[in-house]
């Protein structure tokens, strides 16, 4: 094993760990299914919004799951090719809008859901506004009880939206040391300590290989539950800027 923290960073320095933070919301709807607060990944994501009303509704939409969200699947109209900040970006349109979430599900859905990968952080952000309808919690305060917590994490930072929904899909902090305690989770079942804290159902479902993804992505051979495979086995995290779970 070894560690680096080089000047000025100290162990226990939070770094942003931007597209990582998808794993933690992947992580924290398979424990609201463990939970039965979720019936499984097959339901229909409207059916967690009955009151909202929805512009652009379709039958995609209407069939629209939540493992489509999990999987990148969702066939959204949707431009995400890591130019963030630029006008014509989806995910740095979703951020300036009034309210997060209802852009998401105002958002048209142009492909089949289940037919094609679709790198979409807005996907990721609309679990995180699932957790927050399903447990009456935001997705930090649900994680710091259900996943961190137990596992030691004491300190994170997590931003918000404008409605105070945790960014499903990027602006985790953490520390290394407890991402490594994440990511010992996953490598040993989802057991903690003799506890199990995530289902080894969940562990084992999220990092399989649900769909191929495009050629380009380098170093990227298929997609979980916000989970890529690698080329040379096995799974990872993968954030902007060189944030990296193996």
């Amino acid at each position: 094993m070894a560690e680096s923290n080089p000047y000025p960073y100290q162990p226990d320095t939070l770094h942003v760990i931007n597209s990582i933070t998808k794993d933690f919301t992947s992580a924290l709807v398979g424990k609201a299914i463990d939970e039965g607060l979720i019936k499984n990944v097959n339901q229909p994501v409207l059916s967690f919004f009955p009151n909202r009303k929805v512009e652009n509704t379709s039958d995609f939409k209407s069939s629209l799951t939540l493992k489509n969200l999990l999987t990148m699947t969702a066939g959204f109209d949707w431009s995400e090719d890591g130019n963030y900040g630029a006008d014509y970006d989806s995910n740095t349109q979703m951020w300036r809008s009034e309210n997060q979430v209802q852009f998401m599900l105002d958002r048209p859905v142009k492909e089949k859901p289940g037919s094609k990968f679709y790198y979409t952080t807005g996907a990721s952000h609309l679990m995180s506004g699932i957790l927050s309808q399903v447990t009456g919690k935001t997705s930090n305060e649900y994680a710091q009880e259900k996943l961190l917590g137990p596992i030691g994490v004491k300190n994170i930072v997590w931003a918000l939206d404008n409605q105070g929904i945790n960014s499903g899909g990027s602006r985790l902090f953490i520390s290394p040391e407890d991402l490594a305690r994440f990511g010992f989770l996953y490598l040993h079942g989802g057991k903690w300590d003799g506890t199990q804290i995530l289902s080894q159902s969940w562990v084992s479902e999220s990092t399989s290989k649900h769909i191929e993804t495009p050629n380009g992505l380098a170093g990227r051979s298929g997609y979980g539950y916000q989970w890529w495979m690698n080329p040379f086995g096995g799974y990872s995290g993968r954030g902007y800027a060189g944030q990296y779970l193996f």
